[in-house]
């Protein structure tokens, strides 16, 4: 970082709350700005309070703090994260930018090192056992089952908690927002699923079809409260 201590932000269980209460981490990456914010209107607009800007393009990071600033300036009840994020570096501008939560594709103990030291929840991705057991040991806030649709599925995940009881699991890749897939999921423990490109499909993006954008959260809303509803059951 460039300007001493790390920035500290929203505090790790503020965010883990917001995820465990809507059940959706919506995921989305775009170097514009102004096109992060409409996506953010319409995530808040669906009822969810959390963000992902998934780091896979350049320019995503300056204008992930732009829209940390504008989110902030329009008191928009949104808390915004980085995805995507490999490296120490790019855990930096983060974290500088005022991420309030990491989520990784990998297990990195420097990225998590950093997420610690500057009060950031951090959700590294897990494929393995051994990866799991890993990032706990690490201090991770919770693990990302990646890629999920191919990994074992929700029986995976039901597998490994007979091991691991405690661990908070978010499954990202490959999750459909159905009923049926989201029980599965949230009955073998899931806290939350991330979900990108079946939300904002591109063609929906570049056409400013928002209505579209809308309709597709406001169904996956839905289909977890459904879900959910049938555990209760």
């Amino acid at each position: 970082m460039t300007s001493g201590a790390p920035r500290l932000t929203t505090p790790p269980h503020d965010a883990m709350g917001a995820m465990r209460s809507g059940g959706l981490v919506p995921l989305y990456s775009n170097p514009d700005p102004d096109d992060l914010y409409k996506v953010a209107e319409a995530i808040v607009e669906a009822g969810i309070s959390v963000m992902e800007v998934t780091l896979r393009a350049p320019g995503v990071v300056e204008a992930l703090s732009q829209l940390i600033v504008r989110v902030e300036a329009e008191s928009l009840p949104l808390l915004v994260g980085a995805g995507t994020v490999l490296y120490a570096g790019d855990a930096e501008a983060a974290i500088e930018a005022g991420a309030s939560f990491i989520f990784s594709p990998i297990v990195s103990p420097e990225v998590g090192a950093l997420c610690q030291a500057g009060g950031v929840t951090w959700i590294p991705g897990c494929a393995t056992p051994t990866e799991i057991h890993t990032a706990m040991n690490l201090g991770c806030s919770a693990i990302k089952l990646f890629p999920a649709d191919t990994i074992g599925g929700s029986g995976f995940l039901r597998s490994v908690r007979s091991v691991f009881p405690t661990v908070e699991a978010i499954p990202s890749g490959g999750v459909i927002p159905e009923a049926d897939v989201l029980e599965a999921w949230f009955r073998a423990g899931a806290v939350a699923v991330a979900i990108g490109s079946w939300l904002f499909p591109e063609r929906a993006i570049v056409e400013d079809d928002w209505s579209e954008v809308r309709r597709r959260l406001t169904s996956a809303v839905s289909a977890i409260a459904v879900a959910r509803e049938r555990l209760e059951v």
